[in-house]
């Protein structure tokens, strides 16, 4: 071999390397064959969400690639990937794929779809430039999830501060309220439907200028749907209504009861870093998590995962008031005399 043509195929294979490892691929098992089918039954199809990327690679043609190591290491130089699609030339999905390799990148940019994509392998020219008619598949773009909370007052005893949010009563209300938690995400379908979320009841005596007592506060997850196990939903997002329990008041005292939608329990961060975890979003954080210095051997960590914000107010509060004790009534006495 000369040795110009010997410092090529040294600098195709560095180059190789350098693209394996620069790359968010992770590892093999975690992907799975994009299967025949129709985008309406899930088939065909991978969901992303706004803005974010999805890794995908083609298997190279084993015949012409003996050597081949996932993703793309020990191909056959020259070979290329063709990736095309109405989608990618209109800006509604942006491809990453340098080299023009067998792994690449898709972001989605435009909410809708699907959109359809076309991969094909291309022999090299000393093997004749030829190619099959590749295979389609489908692009969804989903919107970022959004999430929030509601309060009912099916009970008529209670007054309103705020509809759906704050409410007011005197006395016990043993069989509670309902909370109703909206989850939507324009698109997805119920096999991929499912959310990370937790709700927080908390309740704590308060006097009559409404200050808490703090040495009565307790507070407790009401539901934790962590992202291990999120809550299941149906097309286009979820609905959970949820018993707030009994409303009753404690200590004898003035009662606030509030319910609070948080983040799933599991998910690290500070206080105020709250939202909610779709299926599809946690997917859509695979690329920037295996790029990042803390993800440490293609393990995606718990605070690379993206949540999305709650819809405001995230707060559903009632307040229970004792009935107010009658006290002993004083009189002139009969005997009362100038």
């Amino acid at each position: 071999m000369k040795k110009s043509n010997f410092l090529k195929l040294a600098f195709i294979v560095v180059a190789m390397f350098a693209f394996a490892s620069s790359f968010a691929q992770g590892v093999s098992t975690n992907y799975v064959n994009i299967a025949p089918g129709t985008a309406a039954t899930g088939l065909n199809l991978s969901f992303v969400t706004e803005g974010k990327a999805i890794p995908l690679y083609v298997t190279p043609d084993v015949n012409y690639h003996p050597s081949w190591v996932f993703p793309s290491t020990g191909l056959t130089p020259n070979f290329t990937w063709s990736v095309t699609g109405a989608a990618i030339t209109g800006g509604s999905l942006t491809l990453n794929q340098p080299s023009t390799l067998n792994y690449f990148e898709l972001t989605g940019v435009t909410i809708g779809g699907p959109y359809l994509i076309n991969a094909k392998e291309v022999a090299g020219a000393a093997f004749g430039g030829c190619s099959d008619a590749g295979l389609n598949f489908n692009i969804q773009v989903l919107p970022k999830p959004t999430a929030g909370i509601i309060g009912a007052a099916l009970d008529a005893s209670w007054q309103t501060t705020t509809a759906g949010y704050s409410y007011y009563r005197c006395g016990n209300l043993a069989g509670g309220e309902n909370l109703t938690v909206t989850i939507s995400e324009l698109g997805v379908l119920t096999a991929n439907a499912s959310y990370a979320f937790s709700i927080e009841k908390r309740s704590v005596n308060i006097d009559v200028a409404n200050a808490e007592i703090v040495a009565s506060i307790v507070a407790s997850n009401l539901v934790d749907h962590p992202t291990t196990a999120k809550y299941a939903g149906v097309n286009d997002g979820a609905t959970q209504i949820i018993t707030t329990g009994a409303l009753n008041v404690l200590n004898s005292l003035r009662t606030k009861y509030t319910f609070t939608l948080k983040r799933g329990s599991n998910l690290p961060g500070l206080p105020a870093a709250q939202g909610v975890v779709s299926a599809v979003s946690q997917k859509s954080d695979y690329v920037t998590a295996m790029n990042l210095p803390l993800a440490g051997n293609n393990v995606m960590g718990l605070d690379e995962i993206t949540m999305y914000p709650f819809t405001n107010p995230v707060i559903v509060q009632y307040i229970v008031n004792p009935n107010p004790t009658t006290g002993p009534i004083f009189h002139i006495p009969n005997n009362y005399a100038f």
